[in-house]
């Protein structure tokens, strides 16, 4: 059984980073805590003196395997349904259990209109609705009232943000990239460039491994460097190139490069959706398979 311990936990991390040419094997099975069934496609990171060694992605039955010729002190798992946890790194197979997030109600997200949230105004329509001693019939001036503070919301751009702050409603982002997921022959799917012409634009071997590099160290277990994570998108020219990006990054057992930039729970939080629909609108602009 593995040693556990919940993000937050005080863990003992070594005061220096040791790194031998031994090659060692870090693999295990990802499963429930409670129903005992696998979880899939959740995010293993290895750490060492709290800095991020590696990151990938277990596979569709919780199972994963990490070669690595560096000593690692801690393993964090993270799935977007499950609490986020940390384990000792040791060098053998054995299961490893997330437990699942309680439901809870949306956070409240402040807007950037003048520094308020707009969900607080949700509180003040009981106000607005007030009783009437007539039953079953819904009084002229509360239908103006009502009908007033939306549009009032509307003109201040306050009420779409009451409703994606509150879950009720996507931001073009999201819906951008959910789009461009569902999509088998976007750019940021391996069969774009699978089923390019002749002569599209790929990328050298040691430019994917420098991109590689980069996108995995800016996302660290205390501190993330978004602009650097953006930044390695804004040196392709060609859509074909991040399809060829993409399929080498699910080759090395990554997953879908799409899904781990959006990322999910901390620390594998990433990217926002408004970031990363930022990288997508620069990439939908560039020329499909030569510049």
């Amino acid at each position: 059984m593995a040693i556990r311990r919940n993000i937050g936990d005080v863990f003992p991390l070594s005061t220096e980073a040791v790194f031998t040419n031994e090659t060692k094997i870090f693999s295990g099975t990802i499963v429930n805590s409670v129903t005992g069934e696998p979880v899939p496609y959740a995010t293993v990171s290895l750490y060492q003196s709290g800095s991020n060694i590696i990151s990938k992605a277990a596979n569709a039955n919780g199972q994963f395997s990490i070669s690595i010729s560096a000593n690692p002190d801690t393993l964090v798992i993270t799935s977007a349904e499950y609490q986020p946890a940390q384990f000792q790194a040791l060098e053998w197979q054995h299961n490893f259990e997330l437990e699942p997030k309680p439901n809870t109600l949306p956070e409240v997200i402040v807007s950037s209109h003048n520094n308020v949230s707009p969900a607080w105004l949700l509180l003040l329509l009981p106000l607005l609705l007030k009783k009437k001693k007539a039953v079953g019939k819904v009084d002229t001036s509360t239908l103006i009232v009502v009908g007033g503070s939306i549009l009032f919301l509307k003109g201040f751009g306050l009420f779409n943000d009451l409703l994606e702050s509150l879950g009720l409603q996507e931001s073009q982002d999201t819906k951008n990239l959910d789009a461009a997921s569902t999509n088998p022959f976007s750019p940021w799917s391996p069969l774009f460039i699978k089923a390019a012409p002749v002569g599209a634009y790929i990328l050298k071997d040691e430019v994917v491994n420098q991109m590689m590099t980069t996108l995995v160290n800016a996302f660290g277990y205390f501190n993330d460097d978004e602009s650097a994570a953006i930044g390695v998108f804004k040196t392709l020219k060609t859509q074909s190139q991040l399809s060829y990006f993409a399929d080498i990054w699910q080759k090395a057992g990554n997953g879908d490069l799409l899904t781990w930039l959006r990322g999910g729970a901390w620390p594998a939080d990433r990217l926002s959706d408004a970031e990363t629909d930022q990288i997508n609108q620069f990439i939908l602009k560039l020329p499909k398979y030569t510049p």
